[in-house]
């Protein structure tokens, strides 16, 4: 869906991908608009939003050392981004991020963003993995703007402020 939306667009054009288990909030155009000109403004005109989960906890070992970054503390040692929520223009180097989340994401057989065990020693602390690691450390290791995913049900964060939030992580199934 993404790589479709980068290849119908312009560059000054912003992509705004929500899950499908989002659900929109008319009431806050204010802080939607905030989204938008961030990505619009950012170095990198992307916007991206980080979680609670520190990325060598969820990051298989062999895609961090394929991706050159298994001993970056900035990339490791940080909060995950969501691949569940983004906006960013279609510039030719995100065009670029895109195509290689796609390519990783089935290279080696799916290893990458399957739970087959990594062949290098994981992470003490790792946990299992994510399938939104490909995406978050490509993002990481280019640079890209970010602030917390407000979006998504933390300690209450999400009812207590949700009329001021766009967006909503609601995760409703049938």
């Amino acid at each position: 869906v993404v790589k479709q939306a980068c290849r119908d667009t312009r560059d000054d054009d912003l992509i705004i991908y929500l899950d499908a288990g989002f659900a929109l909030n008319p009431s806050a155009r204010n802080r939607f608009q905030e989204y938008l000109d961030t990505a619009q403004e950012s170095e990198w005109r992307m916007l991206s939003f980080f979680n609670i989960h520190t990325e060598y906890k969820w990051t298989k070992k062999d895609l961090a050392l394929r991706l050159e970054v298994g001993t970056d503390a900035r990339v490791m040692n940080t909060s995950q981004l969501s691949s569940g929520f983004f906006l960013f223009c279609p510039t030719d180097e995100n065009k670029a991020i895109i195509e290689k989340w796609a390519s990783l994401a089935v290279a080696d057989n799916y290893h990458f963003s399957s739970d087959a065990p990594s062949k290098a020693q994981e992470h003490p602390d790792f946990e299992a993995h994510r399938p939104q690691s490909i995406f978050s450390v490509l993002r990481k290791a280019r640079g890209t703007t970010s602030t917390f995913y407000e979006v998504q049900l933390y300690d209450q964060y999400l009812e207590a402020n949700k009329s001021k939030l766009p967006a909503w992580a609601t995760r409703l199934r049938k």
